[in-house]
């Protein structure tokens, strides 16, 4: 059996329930629009807006939706009290009016709404009122977005014109998107940032910070600085490292986690790896270490899967791998030869490096986009410039311990002397005669100290080779630093001569091995001190005269040590014969 509905009872009905709505009369809810406005001149009245105990918003909400689309239930006095609340008016001229108003705040100020609070608090109270009543627009455009009664025009246009909040951009979602950024990261980056743009400028120049670090100690203070802000957020994958070939990043970090454990903790950070990095380590692994050394290092540092690993490995106890990793492992991978391989394929970024790496590249790991050729060579000689250097960083930071001395009793005696790491023993000592000046050092002491040095690459020369083999003024005279004092003997330039001979231009400092810019500066600044001028061919005459006042300065540095000598040789001699005395004393007793 069929039933006939009669649609305009049906529609009488229901235009009778929303103008009866709570019991009062439409008339009666208009009253309460008038008393509320009035109290309240600079609100609005939105859905949810409670007066009186009564929920008006909902009130105002039917009564329009009567009045715009003229379903009847309420009087022409009551159609005409509306208009001159003003709350017929057409709703999209009130979003556009809206629009316009956030539009031109956040234009201002920009991204105002990704953290508001911060922004009102750093406002005049002239400002700060502007703000509020902006706030409030945005309030009316986020609940319209909310219940979709937003067009994709007007949406469109706020997501393009730096509001923030609700209002981000199609970009920062396709970016969370394509490198699996969650929601929490995401909104950490907005509310710091209020774009994904302004965090991509912040991060580089963040990124240039550490490249001008001067050492390890100030890139740890700089991110210990930033350790609650997004761009030390560990979850999300941005470039800490700078990688040239196309290894997965599991591999990267596995890269570096070795070259850290076994050169130092300021390798693991802020590193440029040159695209042949893994098979070069690959390589060093196999030929210099046994198959049971080996695969500890890759089992460790995940290089190979536990099935590729054999038996007798994985069933090795913590302590035993813990035994072979540091009595082993790493002093072979430290010799020398090994690490000026390795080395040859890291560097350390420049400002010029990192600014050009991230024109060409996202602040985002991306596995699939590669540097071309041309991009690769370009960035290369970047780094080299001023990446090579920082081999010697770390050897000056070495301890003591690492040059592995045959006896503990030489050890001791290096703490005796306050040499703790190669770079206090390297401010020491230019020679096996300044080594016999330290307490308790032997000659054949000194020997063996200078045979361990030149494993890892540094020389110290012995006096009669020296007097034989070197003729001229010292360069040691120069009061250069451990560095670049090495970095010269390195190149066979054990002489102020030998320098000013081989050395006519800056360029021809740079062309030679482990010197970058800043020990070449240090350079030519001390030969200019002392009347050297590297750049002029026709400074010959000032050249020798400033060589004549170095080799005076020279004979009186010898004549100075010789004294030093002497003296420490009779204080220990005293001390000897005091001590000798003493336990005679004792025996009398």
């Amino acid at each position: 059996m069929s039933r006939e509905i009669n649609i305009d009872n049906y529609k009488s009905n229901n235009v009778q329930k929303l103008s009866n709505y709570s019991g009062l009369t439409v008339s009666e809810k208009i009253d309460l629009f008038e008393r509320y406005l009035k109290e309240n001149p600079n609100e609005t009245i939105h859905y949810n807006t409670i007066f009186e105990g009564y929920n008006i918003g909902t009130f105002f909400i039917y009564i329009r939706y009567l009045m715009r689309n003229d379903l009847g239930g309420y009087s022409l006095e009551d159609l005409k009290r509306m208009e001159k609340l003003g709350l017929l008016e057409k709703a999209q001229g009130k979003v556009y009016e809206k629009v316009k108003n956030v539009k031109k705040f956040c234009k201002k100020y920009p991204y105002a709404f990704s953290n508001a609070h911060k922004l009102y608090q750093s406002l005049d109270e002239k400002e700060k009122i502007k703000f509020e009543r902006v706030l409030k627009d945005y309030g009316y455009l986020r609940e319209r977005k909310s219940r979709g009664k937003l067009s994709k025009k007007i949406e469109e246009e706020l997501n393009n014109s730096q509001i923030g909040g609700v209002f981000k951009g199609a970009e920062i979602e396709e970016v969370c998107k394509e490198y699996g950024i969650k929601n929490k990261e995401k909104n950490q980056i907005l509310k710091e940032f209020g774009s994904i743009e302004n965090f991509r400028k912040a991060y580089i120049e963040y990124m240039v910070k550490m490249a001008n670090a001067k050492d390890y100690t100030e890139i740890e203070r700089i991110r210990g600085e930033n350790k609650e802000s997004a761009i030390e957020n560990q979850q999300i994958p941005l470039v800490r490292n700078y990688y040239f070939g196309n290894q997965d990043l599991e591999k990267q970090r596995s890269i570096l986690n070795i070259i850290s454990y076994i050169y130092g903790e300021e390798y693991g950070y802020n590193m440029v790896m040159d695209s042949e990095i893994y098979v070069i380590l690959e390589r060093l692994l196999k030929e210099n270490l046994t198959d049971k050394e080996r695969q500890l290092v890759e089992l460790r540092f995940r290089l190979k899967k536990e099935d590729e690993i054999s038996k007798n490995v994985m069933e090795m106890s913590r302590p035993r791998v813990y035994r072979v990793m540091r009595d082993q492992v790493i002093r072979k991978m430290r010799r020398k030869e090994i690490r000026e391989i390795l080395f040859s394929y890291i560097y350390r970024p420049s400002e010029e490096f990192v600014r050009a790496y991230f024109s060409k590249m996202d602040i985002f790991e991306n596995v699939r986009k590669q540097l071309s050729n041309k991009d690769r060579e370009e960035l290369v000689n970047m780094a080299e410039r001023v990446g090579i250097e920082t081999q010697e960083d770390s050897i000056e930071g070495m301890p003591i311990e690492d040059l592995d001395l045959s006896t503990s009793q030489l050890y001791r005696a290096m703490k005796y002397n306050g040499i703790n790491t190669v770079g206090d023993l390297l401010k020491r000592v230019k020679c096996k005669k300044d080594l016999l000046t330290l307490a308790y050092v032997s000659d054949k002491d000194a020997e063996e100290i200078i045979k361990k040095l030149a494993e890892i690459g540094i020389t110290i020369y012995n006096e009669v080779k020296k007097e034989r083999n070197m003729v001229g003024i010292d360069i040691k005279t120069l009061n250069l630093s451990p560095r670049a004092y090495m970095v010269l003997a390195r190149n066979e330039i054990h002489t102020v001569e030998q320098l000013v001979e081989r050395i006519k231009s800056k360029d021809d400092l740079l062309q030679l091995r482990w010197i970058g810019e800043t020990t070449a500066n240090e350079i030519i600044e001390k030969l200019a001190e002392n009347g050297i001028t590297i750049y002029k061919d026709e400074n010959e005459e000032a050249i020798k005269i400033a060589l004549s006042k170095l080799r005076i300065q020279q004979e009186k540095m010898q004549e100075l040590d010789a004294n030093i000598l002497y003296l420490k040789k009779q204080r220990e001699v005293g001390e000897q014969l005091k001590n000798q005395s003493k336990g005679e004393d004792d025996n009398g007793r």
